[in-house]
């Protein structure tokens, strides 16, 4: 972990609006989905943890995560390949 804590701006994983985004976790090898502080807090009160695959996806290519983005793509080929 880098234990960079520079605010960024990108889509929200959960609301897909390009807002400053909260910091997230990296969990074998993938950052986690990162989202603003209006989802977050909607996320406390309300405990959706709804995110959407499509707005994380957008997210890790504009923070320039390739590293996550490939650590998937491993994953997703060996998850496939298993019978």
């Amino acid at each position: 972990m880098s234990g960079k804590t520079d605010k960024a701006e990108a889509t929200c994983a959960k609301c897909g609006e390009v807002k400053e985004l909260c910091n997230s976790v990296k969990s074998h090898g993938v950052q986690q989905p990162r989202i603003c502080k209006d989802c977050l807090l909607d996320r406390m009160d309300t405990g959706d943890k709804t995110i959407h695959d499509l707005f994380w996806l957008m997210q890790m290519r504009e923070l320039g995560d390739h590293e996550s983005l490939v650590a998937l793509g491993l994953e997703t080929n060996s998850q496939e390949k298993q019978p």
